[in-house]
């Protein structure tokens, strides 16, 4: 909000306001669409020193013919009050041109509606984490959040890589098109939480039936973005172009001898019709603090290679072991060697990376060594020739 020496500024071209001119620190302010409420144009010393008020809070105005809504606790307005009245004398701007004024605008208009919608959020959260599926088989979700984006006056396609929602903003619309994605899917493992809404859920995992719950965040992601795509649809009109809201499913991946996930989405076209021009999704973590935002050059989430080790030794009793070929020492003997491919083998300086087996399977008696035994595993890279050397020293670890 900068002022001429005239005292005119491009705000007052723009929104017909009032401005006074810079005087040393003072700091121009706007009057309020009315030129007897004039700004007393004092600097924040100022105004404390002639023992009047600052009220950081919502402060209508108008541009362009429209309302506006601005302030809020990061102090892009402050309204100047008498402390004993609480009359109101005028209008602190926080060095903010026109472009920044209407962004702020938007930002603060957009904080109202998120504040409207907490509550509403959280008990949607709820929901999803008490009705938790895993992947390729989210049908209560899916149905959810269709009904949730009806509700919103969306026409959402169902039915997407087997069980994947999209819905889309200012259809048709000229301009660029933007992606947002939430996950959708929950992972075999029990809810040990004390919570009232804690999953009950189970589902076929393997084979086996286990219990089932959202363990990675995806009920906050799916919340998250049904309450976005409802703040957007407030204000579609401000949006010059189209949204494209993608709920993908089989994020944790598809169960054995399925497709599914973000693979087959693309494969089905979901990035097509309109064509998405950026794609945009985000991950709660518990470790850091709510109301801030973590990011870094580069990838932020690693790469994801899954694996299973089979190996065939030869049955024999427990208690002459050297009658047989033992696949259990042996899976032991590879496990810690795979250790060392992160700590021996990787420039660490460069990138992280994590090794993982996370599932052995093998023998059914404690005095029987079994004729086979297969391990199931993980690898996370964030680095393409990093990852290339994993696969490469795994292999040669196994099979020497």
């Amino acid at each position: 909000h900068k002022a001429s020496h005239e005292g005119i500024s491009v705000a007052e071209q723009v929104a017909g306001m009032k401005v006074n001119p810079i005087e040393k620190d003072r700091i121009p302010a706007c009057t309020y669409c009315d030129p007897e409420v004039a700004s007393i144009g004092l600097s924040e010393k100022e105004v404390i020193e002639k023992g009047l008020e600052f009220k950081v809070g919502i402060f209508p105005f108008s541009a362009n013919g429209k309302a506006m809504a601005m302030g809020y606790e990061n102090g892009f307005i402050k309204t100047i009050i008498q402390k004993d009245t609480g009359e109101f004398l005028g209008v602190h701007m926080v060095g903010m041109g026109v472009t920044e004024l209407i962004h702020n605008y938007a930002l603060a208009k957009e904080a109202e509606l998120i504040q409207e919608n907490i509550e509403e959020t959280i008990e949607l959260r709820h929901w999803l984490h008490q009705n938790a599926e895993l992947s390729n088989r989210e049908f209560k979700t899916a149905e959810r959040i269709a009904q949730e984006l009806r509700k919103m006056g969306y026409n959402p396609k169902t039915g997407i890589a087997k069980t994947g929602v999209v819905a889309i903003l200012n259809e048709g619309k000229a301009g660029p098109v933007v992606g947002l994605r939430a996950d959708i899917d929950g992972l075999p493992v029990k809810e040990r939480a004390d919570i009232p809404w804690a999953s009950k859920m189970t589902g076929i995992y393997n084979g086996e039936e286990v219990p089932v719950m959202h363990a990675c965040g995806h009920d906050m992601h799916t919340a998250i973005l049904l309450s976005t795509a409802k703040i957007l649809y407030e204000i579609k009109d401000e949006i010059p172009g189209q949204v494209k809201f993608i709920f993908q499913p089989a994020e944790e991946g598809a169960p054995p001898g399925e497709e599914g996930g973000a693979e087959l989405m693309v494969k089905e076209g979901v990035l097509k019709n309109p064509d998405v021009d950026a794609i945009f999704g985000l991950h709660v973590w518990s470790g850091i603090y709510a109301g801030q935002v973590y990011l870094r050059p580069e990838g932020i989430m690693a790469a994801v290679n899954e694996f299973r080790i089979d190996l065939k030794g030869v049955q024999t009793h427990g208690s002459t072991p050297w009658t047989g070929k033992d696949p259990i020492v042996t899976a032991s003997q590879i496990v810690n060697s795979l250790q060392t491919i992160v700590s021996r083998s990787l420039p660490l300086t460069e990138a992280g990376a994590v090794v993982t087996i996370g599932s052995i399977h093998g023998g059914v008696r404690s005095n029987i060594i079994p004729e086979d035994l297969y391990m199931l595993g993980t690898i996370r890279t964030l680095d393409k020739n990093m990852k290339d050397i994993v696969l490469r020293r795994l292999e040669e670890i196994v099979y020497n």
